[in-house]
């Protein structure tokens, strides 16, 4: 490990926020891998349970066993029951809109990773690119250079370039990673909320337009 490090100070000074960059980008990916956790977005006891509630036409107690739950599903759920009496079209609207929030906030931090593997390959090849000048701008001023400073001086400049892609590469696999991860979880969301809409407004019990009530006249 102390020969890692003494490799990469020789780098340059742009190791260093390079070297930053991979501390956040670690921090994130599990920050986000816990909250992305099924049991905290989607705790599939709640889902059973509120479903069998709301069968049984027990729509107080749904909505009291979703409020003690500070997760996405749990406000999904609130928001359905709350809206019941304004009607299938608006709590379907009002689900939406929650549903947006939440998967925002499921996103959080996520794209702190996307900039990252964005950055840090850039930030090597300057950091390799201002070690080369420094090489040749040495070189220039002797007279006889010997090879052996040339190539030394180039594979330190490259360094840079090594670390910055050695960041990135993981950091962009990890970007991709949690996006499929929330792009599931939205599907899930999705599918559950319209699975407890056909059980709160059940399609045969909808009142009909009035357009519909005319017809049947």
């Amino acid at each position: 490990m102390s020969e890692y490090f003494e490799l990469m100070g020789q780098g340059g000074p742009l190791i260093i926020p390079i070297f930053l960059a991979s501390v956040i980008a670690l921090a994130v990916f599990i920050e986000r891998i816990i909250a992305l956790r099924s049991d905290r977005v989607f705790p599939s006891n709640l889902a059973v349970t509120v479903l069998e509630l709301v069968t049984q036409n027990n729509y107080d107690a749904a909505l009291g066993l979703a409020q003690q739950h500070k997760n996405p599903l749990g406000a999904l759920i609130q928001v359905c029951l709350q809206s019941r009496k304004k009607g299938r079209s608006a709590a379907k609207e009002r689900m939406e809109e929650v549903g947006s929030v939440e998967v925002a906030r499921l996103s959080r931090y996520v794209g702190t990773l996307s900039s990252i593997a964005t950055v840090t390959p850039l930030l090597g090849l300057l950091g390799t690119v201002t070690g080369m000048i420094k090489v040749f701008k040495s070189v220039a001023a002797v007279s006889d250079p010997q090879i052996a400073e040339l190539a030394g001086g180039i594979w330190e400049a490259l360094l840079t370039t090594v670390a910055g892609l050695a960041v990135a590469i993981p950091a962009f696999l990890a970007y991709r990673y949690l996006e499929g991860r929330i792009d599931k979880t939205a599907e899930t969301l999705q599918e559950y909320g319209l699975q407890l809409l056909e059980q709160v407004f059940p399609t045969a019990a909808e009142t009909p337009t009035k357009g519909a009530a005319e017809g049947d006249k």
